[in-house]
């Protein structure tokens, strides 16, 4: 993987160190299976997100797939393929609005 793989602007996300901190190496099926567990009443361990709806919310404000849930670093490249239309889509929504 190169610098532009992944410097750009469909992996940008705001994220608290400590949280950035805690995520690691993980793979995102990894830590979202424990975002998952904290929004089932489990230790808050990323983050204040403690339940599935305002998890969901935070998603789609970030244009950030549900399927994230499920995904592994192989399937990184989708990710940013999906990501990118959903910010697209957000910013088209935007300029419809105004």
């Amino acid at each position: 993987m190169n610098r532009g793989d992944y410097n750009q602007i469909a992996n940008l996300c705001y994220a608290q160190s400590e949280i950035n901190i805690k995520i690691g190496a993980k793979s995102p099926k990894e830590y979202f299976r424990e975002v998952i567990k904290q929004c089932q009443g489990g230790e808050l361990k990323y983050g204040n997100i403690d339940n599935m709806k305002d998890l969901k919310k935070n998603l789609e404000k970030h244009c950030i797939p549900e399927t994230i849930f499920e995904m592994e670093f192989d399937d990184y490249f989708d990710f940013l393929e999906t990501r990118r239309k959903l910010m697209a889509k957000k910013i088209e929504q935007y300029y419809k609005s105004l």
